[in-house]
């Protein structure tokens, strides 16, 4: 007599198939309920890795079945092909949330660090699988940036092996690793983050990264730059939101990594020596061409390198003569449409921790709920935007950059960020508006623009000089001066070159 089938839906039990698995990893063989002979502790590791593949279910299953303790021994005294094995085993079991403080200790982090050390490629990609979610969780950060931000660093300069495809998914994740570990992590003070990103910097992480950013072929530059500033809503909704989020073009995995190597210059960008070695590697005027064609989390971070190394006027200069300024120009307009428009306004006391915050402790999931909402409301349309005015305002201090935003369209671009809400944003903007006007040639496209007064003439006429008239000392009186707006040879006293 037959047995009746299965019924559908019923849970298999695979408690016996896992046992024969555990004697394998023991004593290197084990029997399976079929009857079939499981030999080689690598046959086992491997078919574990396609068990846990399959889903909570199954990894439950394995935790009940004891395997942990045999899997961590063996990634730590078994050979390559089975240390790569056990880790692809771990890598997925560490995604229980269950049971993650079980699977990832000091030992598989210093092991899965070491992985990333060694010359077997295909071993690296389930090694930085596991570092990075374990850098996504805050009780897991620290142990991970202390083992394994040296051996990231590598796994970013590694240029691959031929036939291993992997390679350029490794450095995506070790570059997403790195930027949770440079980031703000919840709870740790801001010196330990600083001397972590010196740490990353010494290692010789920006030259990698930043060859990650520059990379091509990108799409084709759009036509106009910059774009147009589009009209502004006066509050940017979900459905405004989720539009302008599905209007992007995927870009591929190649621009991927090169976000999450903008994220960790971003960040490097804070640490002093930065600079000199971002210059060294001569990929600023591929970051620069890189900001046409680029999505707005990209932007955002770009943007913001360009705002801390622009502050030096060396970094300025060659920024503008790569075309910085129609490129920042470009990414404001391009991401005006995402910023809110209205009076500019800090920060309440209560944002963080007033009113929204929940008062019993006990409640963490009401904390997580808010911490994730937080998350998702990263506006990066709006940091592109602040971003990028603070660098325009360091490059209008050049009179040729003043003229190539008078000239390119920028005055109209730039005085519609006075109506976005971020202050920061309306700073940044009414700096560079009032470099543009120290030049007097730009006043009449100020006012045009609708620039308020004191932005559209920054320079009381008692400032003013005459230029090279040709006339003895090239000075003029007050009195002798013609009228403002047809003062074309007129210069600003101790600002500007005389013309």
């Amino acid at each position: 007599m037959s047995k009746p089938p299965p019924k559908k839906g019923a849970k298999k039990d695979r408690g016996p198939l896992l046992a024969a698995h555990a004697d394998c990893l023991r004593v290197g063989v084990g029997t399976a309920p079929d009857g079939q002979v499981i030999k080689g502790k690598l046959t086992a590791a491997l078919n574990i890795w396609s068990i846990v593949l399959g889903g909570e279910e199954e990894r439950e299953d394995v935790f009940k079945a004891g395997l942990i303790p045999l899997l961590q021994s063996l990634l730590e005294r078994g050979d390559v092909e089975e240390r790569h094995a056990t880790m692809g085993c771990i890598s997925v079991l560490a995604l229980s949330d269950k049971h993650i403080g079980e699977v990832v200790t000091n030992r598989v982090l210093v092991a899965a660090s070491n992985i990333l050390l060694s010359d077997h490629a295909r071993g690296k990609l389930p090694a930085v699988q596991l570092l990075r979610h374990c850098a996504g969780r805050q009780e897991f950060a620290t142990k991970v940036a202390d083992v394994s931000l040296p051996a990231l660093v590598e796994v970013l300069k590694s240029e691959g092996l031929p036939g291993w495809g992997q390679m350029r998914q490794a450095q995506t994740h070790a570059a997403h690793t790195l930027k949770q570990l440079l980031e703000n992590v919840e709870g740790e003070p801001p010196e330990v983050r600083q001397l972590r990103r010196i740490a990353a910097l010494q290692a010789g992480a920006v030259a990698p990264l930043a060859a990650m950013v520059a990379y091509t072929p990108r799409m084709p530059p759009p036509s106009l730059v910059p774009a147009p500033p589009p009209p502004m809503a006066k509050k940017k909704g979900k459905a405004g939101k989720a539009k302008a989020k599905s209007s992007e073009t995927p870009l591929g995995a190649k621009d991927a990594a090169a976000t999450a190597a903008a994220a960790c210059l971003r960040f490097l960008s804070l640490v002093p020596e930065f600079v000199e070695e971002f210059m060294r590697t001569g990929t600023l005027p591929a970051l620069v061409q890189g900001l046409l064609t680029c999505g707005e989390e990209q932007a955002a971070f770009l943007t913001g390198i360009l705002w801390e190394a622009t502050a030096e006027a060396a970094v300025a200069e060659q920024a503008a003569a790569a075309g910085g300024v129609g490129a920042l120009l470009h990414v404001v307009s391009k991401n005006l449409a995402g910023c809110k428009s209205g009076k500019a306004r800090l920060a309440k006391k209560g944002d963080d921790k007033g009113k929204g915050a929940p008062k019993d402790a006990k409640d963490a999931k009401a904390r997580e709920a808010r911490k994730k909402a937080l998350a998702e409301a990263t506006n990066f349309a709006d940091a592109a935007v602040c971003n990028a005015t603070g660098a325009l305002q360091h490059l209008t201090f050049q009179d040729g950059a003043k003229q190539e935003v008078a000239l390119s369209g920028g005055v109209p671009i730039l005085t519609a960020c006075l109506r976005v809400s971020n202050p920061q944003t309306y700073e940044n903007a009414s700096g560079a508006l009032w470099n543009v006007g120290l030049d007097v040639r730009n006043n009449l496209v100020l006012q045009a623009a609708g620039a308020p007064d004191f932005l559209a003439r920054p320079v009381p006429d008692s400032w003013l000089t005459r230029g090279d008239t040709g006339s003895g000392e090239g000075e003029a009186t007050e009195a002798a001066s013609p009228p403002r707006e047809y003062a074309a040879a007129d210069r600003v006293f101790l600002t500007q070159q005389p013309l």
